[in-house]
């Protein structure tokens, strides 16, 4: 469970999609710059295995990283390899961590029910949603997440909220 709870803050923290949380290797986490590079995401091969692509739409790309993912990363960057792996030390299956992450949400679920049951996905549109709140521009905010083009990000993080809206406007109304 321990490392479902760790992945679980760095996709909060980090807003990385699942594939590319599992691609993470030690070389791109730079500690001293408390960055993260998107190079490579894990993908389910056909049949059996994984696949090693470039990140969707080949958005290669380089964020920040907040104090507590570099706590979390730093103590994984001791090993070579990738950062989160599967038991043999290669890249593990997408669907293998997303079965481990419901099992660490229901438990968690269980012990403090008001922590909503979350995939992978829902914890990176969390993330979106929490720079969307803090007043990050949707540009900034297309870079960090990846996203294609800038109307993808507006669709999903920009609706209104009468507070969001309300506290915008609040020197002009």
């Amino acid at each position: 469970m321990v490392e479902e709870y760790e992945l679980t803050i760095v996709l909060l923290e980090t807003g990385v999609r699942r594939g590319e949380l599992l691609g993470l290797s030690s070389q791109d986490i730079n500690v001293v710059h408390k960055a993260l590079s998107v190079n490579r995401s894990i993908a389910d091969k056909q049949g059996s295995g994984v696949l090693i692509n470039p990140p969707k739409w080949e958005s290669y790309r380089t964020n920040p990283l907040s104090d507590r993912a570099i706590t979390i990363l730093k103590w994984r960057c001791q090993s070579s390899g990738y950062l989160f792996p599967g038991w043999d030390g290669r890249p593990q299956h997408p669907d293998t961590w997303s079965q481990c992450l419901k099992r660490f949400m229901i438990a968690l679920h269980r012990d403090y029910p008001e922590i909503p049951m979350l995939t992978a996905h829902e914890l990176r549109h969390t993330y979106g949603t929490r720079l969307r709140r803090a007043g990050v521009d949707i540009y900034t905010i297309q870079k960090i997440m990846g996203h294609k083009d800038v109307k993808m990000t507006s669709e999903i993080y920009v609706y209104n909220e009468i507070d969001t809206l309300r506290e915008a406007l609040k020197d002009v109304l």
